[in-house]
């Protein structure tokens, strides 16, 4: 297939007027310049789909959302008590049937695949299991499993658990035969039990929730669990200013939390140490973990960051929800840090869409210009996730291992997403823009402006298109332009 629009934004800061995509099934087969990828077409033939006055772009990827928490869209509302919002998100999935739950899960999914988004990352609870219904969405996601647990003594039952849930979606251990400890998968029951030709589009990571909820113990289990199976690991660190007081003297909102859900803190000494700081010395971030929040780094946390394979997650809206202090962000792309953007969940944000994101950071945050903004809902997310890989196999490019990334599932995944070079899936999406645009105006406009999804493709498979878009391509490749 032939994808035709009046720009193509490769990547971000890589406007191409009178852009065009070839794809070859799941993956990009050219990209350019729509003359010379008619050329390669019609020597295969492939028919064209023209999208007019739309931009071709990789499609967005949201690095850190809680799918779980869907059902509880505007249930809560902003507050500068985080752990008491926290208490409240956890008596409402207690209190809310598994079944609500799922379809919500399903159904926020769904809608982040109509709003442009191909993939993300989400953190899955094991006491609400709706992975299956993400994992079935359509999206490229890797499903976080959520350990937590202050107890180090139950540390290598709990990530048993989580291993043992998480063996469904682990492609490279695929069982021959389910078993108690290794469950059939959620795809199983469409293949009739067999392996799928190609590999899902969910994968494994782990997730050790935060220092305050999580033993030393079973940060450094997961950590080795992850590397063992080469899965990428995702923590929550230096949210509020509570988890802070709480690491430095055991003390706080945080602890008060804890021993109303019945954790003993007797015995556990408190590092003294910023939250940071203590992940550091336990050795922690030595896997290159996406750090989700960062809302209160010190200034040596910083330079820790910096000197680690860390992405950071910066969720803007969510942020703001809680009243927070400004986010380092600008800092931290300063120092090279790779930063993406993540919604965080409905329980504390109005929507899960990554534009909605994109404009609220243009009218908050003048320090960060368009083509980072860009950068931040594609390729850095893309790369922290595992998702992007070259055709090469090598992460960046043929050969070739950058300084500073997260491990990723690698090629498990789908090897290339982000970017729409040769070898990559072909995960793209395509958006309106007023005719008239002037080129050097496309990523202002994308990040200021409301405009319409006109096309999602996930591994070159349709998982939205707007009324008017034909699924079956009409054209040849020689007609036309």
């Amino acid at each position: 297939m032939l994808l035709r629009a009046r720009f193509l934004l490769a990547a971000p800061g890589q406007i191409i007027e009178n852009g065009a995509v070839l794809l070859a099934g799941a993956r990009v087969a050219r990209s350019g310049a729509k003359a010379r990828v008619a050329t390669a077409a019609r020597a295969r033939t492939a028919p064209v789909v023209d999208l007019g006055d739309a931009v071709l772009m990789p499609g967005l990827v949201n690095a850190h959302v809680h799918l779980d928490l869907s059902a509880a869209a505007g249930r809560f509302q902003p507050t500068t008590d985080f752990s008491a919002w926290l208490a409240g998100v956890v008596a409402f999935t207690r209190a809310t049937p598994h079944a609500a739950l799922a379809a919500a899960a399903r159904e926020a999914a769904r809608g982040m695949l109509a709003d442009g988004t191909t993939g993300a990352g989400d953190i899955v609870s094991s006491r609400l299991m709706n992975d299956a219904a993400v994992a079935l969405s359509g999206l490229r996601v890797v499903l976080f499993r959520e350990v937590l647990g202050f107890d180090p003594a139950r540390a290598e039952e709990t990530m048993e658990e989580a291993l043992a849930l998480s063996s469904p979606y682990d492609h490279a251990a695929f069982p021959a035969e389910p078993s108690a400890t290794r469950p059939a998968p959620p795809w199983a029951s469409r293949t009739g039990g067999a392996r799928p030709s190609a590999p899902p589009l969910a994968t494994c990571g782990l997730s050790p929730h935060a220092p305050y909820s999580t033993s030393e113990r079973l940060y450094r289990l997961a950590a080795i669990a992850a590397a063992e199976r080469g899965w990428p690991l995702s923590t929550h660190v230096a949210e509020t200013r509570a988890e802070e007081e709480f690491l430095a003297r055991g003390s706080g909102p945080l602890a008060d939390l804890l021993r109303s859900v019945g954790v003993s803190l007797n015995g556990w000494k408190p590092p003294a140490v910023s939250p940071v700081e203590h992940l550091s010395r336990i050795g922690a971030l030595d896997a290159g973990p996406l750090l989700a929040h960062l809302n209160y780094p010190r200034e040596r946390d910083l330079d820790t960051i910096a000197a680690s394979r860390c992405a950071v997650v910066y969720c803007p809206r969510s942020h703001a929800f809680f009243g927070h202090e400004p986010h380092p962000v600008r800092r931290l792309l300063d120092m090279g840090v790779p930063v993406c953007i993540g919604t965080d969940s409905l329980a504390s944000n109005e929507s899960l869409s990554l534009w909605d994101e994109a404009r609220f950071l243009r009218k908050t945050r003048s320090d960060l210009a368009p083509d980072e903004i860009l950068r931040m809902m594609t390729a850095a997310p893309a790369r922290a996730l595992g998702f992007l890989e070259s055709a090469g196999g090598q992460p960046g490019g043929p050969g070739k291992t950058p300084a500073r990334r997260a491990p990723g599932v690698g090629a498990r995944n789908g090897e290339a997403a982000g970017l729409l070079r040769p070898g990559a899936p072909a995960d793209l999406i395509a958006r309106s823009v007023p005719a008239g645009l002037p080129a050097r105006e496309v990523s202002d406009f994308l990040t200021s402006q409301q405009h319409k999804n006109l096309l999602t493709l996930v591994g070159g498979r349709v998982q939205y298109r707007a009324a008017g878009i034909t699924a079956t391509p009409s054209a040849s490749p020689a007609a036309g332009h």
